[in-house]
């Protein structure tokens, strides 16, 4: 389990779904992972089928209002990745992507990991 704060946390898994399923056309797919690391971090990870961002957009993403080349056939006004930054950042995490034209964008949330609660003894 991911330490943060949980509403910010559903808050941006909401919106990378929300932007992967926007970008991925039918019949594409649309994968949710999650993975613990080896220092006490877990990485969620949302995979899309779609278009892809190209190579020289893929720093400007998280900027506020950037609407890359392929959005035109999408709404918003750019500022769903930017929000999405910002909350990871309170949270003391990271976010990135990893996105080839042609083969779709997995974009990666990457927090600290919550502390195991101990079980009660009966």
């Amino acid at each position: 389990m991911a330490a943060g704060d949980p509403v910010l946390l559903r808050q941006v898994m909401i919106g990378l779904l929300t932007n992967a399923c926007a970008h991925t056309p039918a019949p594409g797919t649309v994968t949710l992972r999650a993975s613990r690391g080896e220092e006490k971090t877990v990485t969620i990870e949302v995979q899309d089928t779609g278009k892809g961002i190209p190579p020289e957009e893929q720093d400007r993403v998280f900027e506020r209002f950037y609407r890359g080349s392929a959005t035109h056939e999408t709404e918003g006004f750019g500022l769903g990745l930017s929000i999405a930054k910002r909350m990871v950042d309170v949270m003391g995490g990271e976010i990135g992507l990893r996105s080839v034209p042609g083969e779709g964008s997995t974009f990666w949330v990457r927090l600290r990991a919550a502390k195991p609660t101990p079980t009660p003894v009966a």
